[in-house]
């Protein structure tokens, strides 16, 4: 909760705006990985036993899909091309949770290695 608080004091000099714009790309680069797992879960040939099941094949999932992620590419374009806080931030968040992430498999690669 304090860390949280900490990271939000960074933000009060940003404009209203700005952060809706930031806000805007992460949501729209979460709905991306979200429809391709979507896409991808449906690429597989199925066995007939998961635990989801929709009547389109992956023919219907991917037109159904198209749609919104047009909408997120064309959200993403429009907002990184303009630049500014939203550009930045999302670069530094990008670079910072993936460091943090390859940061945590090296941890867990050498504590599980040194057992």
């Amino acid at each position: 909760m304090v860390c949280f608080a900490l990271v939000l004091l960074g933000t009060l000099k940003y404009h209203f705006v700005e952060l809706i714009a930031a806000t805007v790309v992460f949501d729209c680069v979460s709905f991306l990985i979200q429809f391709a797992t979507w896409i991808r879960f449906r690429w597989r040939p199925t066995s007939g036993h998961e635990a989801f099941r929709i009547s389109l094949g992956f023919r219907g999932v991917l037109l159904w899909s198209l749609g919104p992620v047009f909408l997120c590419i064309s959200v993403l374009y429009l907002t990184l091309s303009a630049g500014g806080i939203a550009l930045y931030g999302t670069i530094l968040t990008f670079v910072t949770g993936e460091v943090l992430y390859r940061g945590y498999q090296l941890w867990r690669w050498i504590r599980v290695g040194s057992t």
